[in-house]
């Protein structure tokens, strides 16, 4: 944090834009890291290539339009990693996203709530939970499960549980519309 704080010129400032041109680092850890210091955060969600994003469509926006708002920008980095994936054929492989974490405070008390209602202790609970778990979209899935990173996608999560439990419901619209 003390870095994004020096980028943007001291405490109590923001940045338009952070963006992470790496794996695994669209996580609703990191954006609550960056939430205080950034307004959008672009970053994958899963194994970028080994090429990472084409710099050329971004930068050659910023430099024909330096005042261009940072959603727009945020949205041409997105749309430019796409295009590249397809043009590797790679498109089904990759994961973008841009986040306004201007939205991250709803996010975080719906995904509270589907923490304290995940904490009842009872052994149907903990099935519901393992069976959830095992069907949700993961992220950094490796054949060996040592090397796995174990980040799944919490909408898709709650959708499970629901799907599974109707007592799951509430929790799983308030993310869901959070999100």
């Amino acid at each position: 944090q003390g870095a994004i704080n020096a980028g943007a010129n001291g405490p109590g400032r923001s940045l338009d834009l952070v963006g992470f041109d790496a794996c695994l680092m669209s996580t609703f850890v990191t954006a609550g890291a960056l939430r205080d210091h950034a307004r959008y955060f672009i970053a994958s969600e899963e194994l970028e290539p080994g090429n990472g994003w084409d710099y050329t469509d971004f930068l050659n926006k910023l430099a024909a339009h330096p005042s261009a708002p940072a959603a727009e920008v945020a949205s041409v980095v997105v749309e430019g990693f796409y295009a590249q994936a397809r043009a590797e054929r790679k498109h089904n492989e990759v994961t973008i996203a841009a986040l306004d974490l201007s939205r991250y405070e709803p996010v975080r008390t719906a995904y509270s709530a589907l923490v304290s209602a995940l904490q009842a202790d009872t052994d149907e609970q903990k099935t519901t939970i393992a069976k959830a778990r095992a069907a949700v979209v993961e992220y950094g899935k490796h054949s060996d499960p040592v090397h796995a990173y174990n980040m799944i996608d919490l909408g898709d999560f709650s959708r499970q549980l629901a799907t599974l439990d109707p007592s799951f419901a509430a929790q799983r619209d308030g993310l869901l519309s959070a999100l």
